[in-house]
């Protein structure tokens, strides 16, 4: 310690700081090779499906809505997705003629995220 300053380090402060990201507190992740997931069903109760998402460099996630029986809703599968690639709390999922769940608002789904170098925190509907 010099005269009239103190010497402070993570291991001697008095006052530290933690944050948290926003629906942060657990994720899901999936390593360089990649891996997939398939939720329990819901309703979809908004108009855009949004996912908590921190990508990695090279890092994606797609997402595919599958009806009550397990089968992909046309127009909804993996390779209408737009990959997402970046790290948001709010990714609107987006499908290549797709932008909103207005015409599957009630319907029962199950969603099925492929992840690829990325976590994934958190999934909601909501309404914009």
């Amino acid at each position: 310690m010099t005269a009239g300053k103190a010497k402070t380090t993570p291991t001697n402060s008095p006052l530290c700081l933690a944050t948290l990201r926003t629906d942060g507190f657990v994720s899901l992740r999936a390593g360089v090779k990649g891996g997939e997931l398939t939720t329990k069903h819901f309703v979809i109760d908004g108009d855009r499906l949004l996912l908590n998402l921190a990508g990695q460099p090279r890092g994606s996630a797609r997402v595919e809505l599958l009806n009550e029986d397990g089968r992909p809703i046309p127009g909804y599968s993996l390779n209408d997705c737009e990959s997402l690639t970046t790290d948001r709390i709010d990714h609107s999922v987006r499908w290549k003629n797709r932008k909103l769940l207005t015409h599957l608002r009630g319907k029962i789904v199950q969603a099925r995220i492929q992840l690829a170098n990325a976590d994934l925190y958190s999934i909601r509907c909501d309404s914009n």
